[in-house]
């Protein structure tokens, strides 16, 4: 989130993937203690830790970036998808088929919307968090295809609405774009994130 680091998946010599960091000023990269089988990470807000979900315990982990083992943070069914970590410490992911909220600091995940608002009946992964903190994105797919697309919904709330008719992973852009694929083309798509229109 503050530009200066990136994290990725590498292949290392013993067969395992791991999470290594990468200053975006240099080509040397530092692999993260306790990150082997992770997958689809996602950084902090404050750019301190990054979440990930490590297939091999089937959990939802964390590790901070200046060093010291990766903890636990609640157990996930399928991490397939990555997740949000929102500014009030709040961590959503993807899990069996449904949005679900954690405090980051560990504890029982809940779901966020659950399958009884009407938008949501259908497969909710890929989480994005909006600037104000209290609206995501995220990406519903499902088996009536007149409904799948990118939605915004309300944390609080619970309300959502379909912002996008476009199946594809995304990501939110400050600038005030959402970035998806279409036709092996990246498309950016006006998005005013206050009206979530």
């Amino acid at each position: 989130p503050d530009g200066k680091l990136v994290t990725f998946l590498a292949h290392c010599e013993d067969g395992k993937d791991r999470l290594w960091i990468r200053p975006v000023d240099s080509d040397k990269a530092t692999p993260l203690t306790g990150t082997e089988d992770a997958s689809n990470p996602f950084w902090s807000p404050d750019s301190h830790s990054v979440a990930f979900y490590s297939e091999a315990d089937k959990k939802l982990k964390k590790v901070d970036i200046s060093g010291g083992s990766a903890l636990a943070v609640c157990a996930a069914k399928n991490g397939s998808a990555s997740g949000a970590w929102l500014p009030d410490g709040t961590i959503i992911f993807f899990d069996d088929g449904l949005l679900m909220r954690v405090p980051s600091t560990g504890g029982e995940p809940k779901p966020v919307l659950g399958r009884d608002v009407p938008a949501t009946k259908m497969a909710q992964l890929w989480p994005r968090a909006l600037p104000d903190g209290r609206h995501i994105l995220f990406l519903a797919v499902g088996p009536e295809s007149a409904k799948e697309g990118i939605y915004a919904a309300d944390l609080e709330s619970r309300q959502t609405r379909m912002v996008l008719p476009v199946r594809s992973l995304f990501e939110y852009s400050s600038a005030g774009y959402i970035l998806f694929n279409r036709q092996q083309a990246i498309m950016a798509q006006r998005f005013d994130a206050r009206k979530l229109t």
